[in-house]
């Protein structure tokens, strides 16, 4: 069963996941069976079939059918799917990936989550600035800013304790434009709209505030994207005048320029946290690498321009060994690939 998606990338890449299966199937000898996850036939479609493939968009709407839907088909019904239960975990939710990438052990930036808003001020009052602040969910580097002082934290902490937001669009600003704000949102309500109604986008982001250390000296990240024992990496450098490498579209291709422990580092990440695919964004603390965060939705365009990727294996010494292999492929045939063989050797173990 494969759940058709479609994703229009800002520089107008048109990318289908499921286009490329569905054709990789056929050619396989398999029998694709297109479903609709909002259709009411969702359960009698994909229990028909072996297994279940759907690469949902980091949307709200995409996100609240993926966390109900495919564990039940993972755990009850016993079926492979991917994106697997384990993916979900951390789907667009940078909370959930702290303490995934904490309790694993992982090199990380030094990150502060709080649950109530006087916990939260009383940690702003005596911090060190700046600092960045973060929601749960925003790619490209939405929902990421960088605040400077603690009027700037007050201003973010009641609003996430409060009213809750969508984005981090709303910045601290004099008395006046604060009135101007609540006049327009009371004309709203009177309206008979909610200015934090959540949409099919986005949800209401309430009850806690995220916060990570500031690393004044990246002027750049290394995105090493992992699938299976893939690893495909490129740089991309930050944009003019910003702390933020995510969606610059500032890209480097040129694979001499990487730094092969970040691809060390970036396998070692997908092993520890169990998830077969994953775009991981490393930066340097000092001489250090380190894992900013985790991405399941990334850019199969990006990755595909890739120039050759490394595959790794275990020396004579028993330590990893990265081989280097020359050609572009595109990532969403190896995913694939990996995971119909995966579900073929789970079929003939059985």
């Amino acid at each position: 069963a494969i759940q058709p998606d479609k994703t229009v990338h800002r520089n107008g890449e048109v990318q289908s996941f499921s286009d490329c299966w569905q054709r990789q199937a056929e050619g396989m000898g398999h029998v694709p069976v297109l479903v609709d996850v909002r259709s009411s036939q969702v359960v009698e479609t994909i229990a028909s079939c072996d297994a279940f493939m759907w690469r949902p968009s980091p949307t709200a709407a995409d996100r609240a059918i993926a966390s109900r839907l495919i564990p039940a088909v993972e755990q009850i019904a016993q079926k492979p799917c991917f994106f697997n239960s384990n993916m979900l975990r951390g789907f667009e939710d940078k909370v959930a990936q702290y303490y995934e990438l904490a309790f694993a052990r992982l090199p990380i930036a030094k990150t502060e989550v709080f649950w109530t808003e006087e916990l939260a001020l009383n940690f702003c009052k005596s911090a060190t600035y700046p600092m960045v602040l973060k929601l749960a969910n925003g790619y490209q580097s939405s929902n990421v800013i960088l605040l400077d002082d603690y009027h700037s934290a007050v201003h973010y902490i009641k609003m996430l304790f409060n009213s809750g937001t969508l984005s981090l669009a709303y910045k601290p600003a004099t008395p006046f434009r604060n009135f101007l704000r609540r006049s327009r949102q009371a004309f709203n309500l009177l309206s008979g709209k909610y200015p934090n109604a959540p949409n099919a986008e986005s949800d209401l982001q309430y009850g806690y505030l995220y916060l990570q250390e500031y690393l004044p000296n990246n002027h750049l990240d290394t995105r090493v994207t992992i699938i299976g024992n893939h690893a495909f990496a490129f740089r991309r450098f930050n944009r003019e005048g910003d702390f933020r490498a995510s969606g610059s579209g500032r890209i480097d291709f040129n694979n001499e320029g990487i730094d092969l422990s970040a691809i060390h580092l970036a396998y070692d990440a997908a092993a520890k946290l169990k998830i077969p695919v994953a775009a991981v964004d490393i930066l340097k603390y000092g001489n250090e690498n380190i894992v900013c965060e985790i991405n399941m939705c990334f850019a199969a365009w990006a990755v595909s321009q890739c120039p050759g990727h490394w595959i790794k294996s275990i020396g004579n010494n028993s330590e990893p060994v990265l081989n280097y292999i020359e050609g572009r492929v595109d990532p969403e045939k190896i995913i694939f690939e990996n995971f119909i063989n995966s579900v073929l050797d789970t079929k003939l173990q059985k």
